[in-house]
């Protein structure tokens, strides 16, 4: 575990533009997490949970910088996720209409 730590912390401290800034990220990060599991009660396998969950960068986008929507590098939300989501939720509008059309093909009469 001790490992995996040092290497996500090198991994971020080459991605921050503020210097000694990758423990406090780390920190937010694992905090974070483990809110949304419920709470370091809840987690059973700490090893794994390290491992699987608490160490590793969720990108939502493209952008290396990312970790769940933030910029790793400002703090600051991403907004390259912004347009993913955007350029998502087109897919799916056009997607419904493609199906809404189908539907109302197959539904007349013939």
């Amino acid at each position: 575990m001790e490992a995996a730590a040092k290497a996500e912390l090198a991994r971020l401290k080459g991605l921050l533009a503020v210097p000694g800034g990758a423990p406090r990220l780390l920190a937010d990060r694992l905090t974070d997490r483990l809110e949304e599991t419920g709470s370091e009660a809840l987690v059973t396998g700490p090893y794994g949970w390290l491992i699987r969950r608490g160490l590793v960068q969720r990108p939502s986008c493209s952008d290396r910088r990312c970790d769940d929507g933030i910029r790793l590098d400002t703090g600051g939300e991403c907004e390259n996720c912004g347009n993913v989501i955007h350029l998502r939720r087109a897919r799916r509008a056009r997607r419904a209409r493609i199906a809404a059309e189908i539907d109302r093909e197959a539904a007349r009469p013939r």
